[in-house]
């Protein structure tokens, strides 16, 4: 297993722990996770498994559905200044879809 591969493994693996624990903490199922952000049960599976690496959009949603920072579940930082609907005061992001809401982050940068 190369370096880049055991880093990046460690990273999704980093994020399925910190979701799971987001679940639990809130007392949600990965159904209600998969209802409200539109993600597919068995991909949110594959998060918390470590076997499936989230797409920015995934995340953005489920950080927005489980209302905790992005940069917490990327990253595990608590300290993050804001997130992105309050920044941009826009409409809940899961009301994108993937495309539309890539466009509105590129258009905001």
């Amino acid at each position: 297993m190369s370096v880049v591969h055991r880093y990046i493994k460690s990273d999704v693996m980093d994020f399925g722990n910190r979701l799971k624990a987001e679940l639990k903490k809130s007392g949600k199922s990965q159904n209600w996770l998969s209802q409200k952000s539109g993600i597919a049960q068995s991909t949110i599976s594959g998060y918390i498994k470590g076997t499936v690496i989230p797409t920015l959009v995934s995340a953005v949603k489920i950080s927005e559905v489980l209302k905790v920072p992005l940069c917490y579940l990327v990253y595990g930082n608590h300290t993050c200044k804001t997130d992105v609907q309050e920044h941009y005061n826009t409409k809940p992001l899961t009301d994108y879809t993937d495309k539309d809401l890539l466009q509105e982050l590129l258009k905001r940068q």
